[in-house]
């Protein structure tokens, strides 16, 4: 019954145009009384489902830690629907033990095989998140950011994208979307400009 609820529920909002599911699973660790397997094993039953059910949906990871934990369950998902649903895992960079963006990169690499990837999808899975609210450490400007990338790009890291988070600390702080959205592309272009 819950499970058919939560599929109703989803239905509704794919009518409405939602064009993506993603999961960050803050609960690992905090919340709930589930091992790794079990959170595990609950994402590869969601996604796979979503999947048959919402083949047009993009389907994103959202991790900043467990990076094995994320790895097992977009493998298992590759072997049980012959193709790898999840389209970009957009890290969250901006919480605590996150690693680098460099490390998340090579792990990709590393297991692409596994995942079903191949070189242009590799360059396009990790989508390094940074933060412009201050709540872990000073907020990032557009220019700040078009720094960061800039940097992350000048280091040779593959990465084609990044993300924002949060949209309600965007407006609050006088900024726009478009703002952030160009310091990543002109960050990312920059230092591909010097080469």
């Amino acid at each position: 019954q819950q499970k058919e609820n939560l599929f109703a529920n989803l239905g509704v909002l794919v009518d409405l145009g939602i064009d993506g599911f993603d999961s960050d699973c803050e609960e690992w660790g905090f919340f709930f009384n589930l091992t790794h397997q079990q959170l595990e094993a609950t994402h590869v039953v969601l996604f796979s489902e979503l999947y048959r059910v919402y083949p047009q949906l993009i389907f994103a990871f959202v991790p900043y830690r467990d990076r094995l934990n994320w790895l097992n369950i977009a493998k298992e998902l590759y072997q049980m629907c012959g193709e790898q649903i999840v389209r970009f895992w957009s890290v969250q960079m901006y919480g605590p033990g996150s690693g680098t963006v460099q490390s998340w990169v090579n792990e990709i690499r590393n297991n692409a095989q596994a995942l079903g990837l191949d070189e242009e999808q590799v360059s396009n899975y990790i989508v390094p998140g940074y933060n412009n609210s201050g709540e872990y450490w000073p907020s990032n400007t557009p220019l700040r950011i078009q720094q960061i990338f800039r940097g992350l790009s000048s280091d040779g890291v593959d990465i084609n994208g990044g993300m924002i988070w949060n949209l309600s600390q965007t407006y609050e702080r006088g900024q726009t979307l478009l703002a952030y959205s160009q310091a990543i592309i002109e960050g990312l272009s920059d230092a591909k400009n010097k080469e």
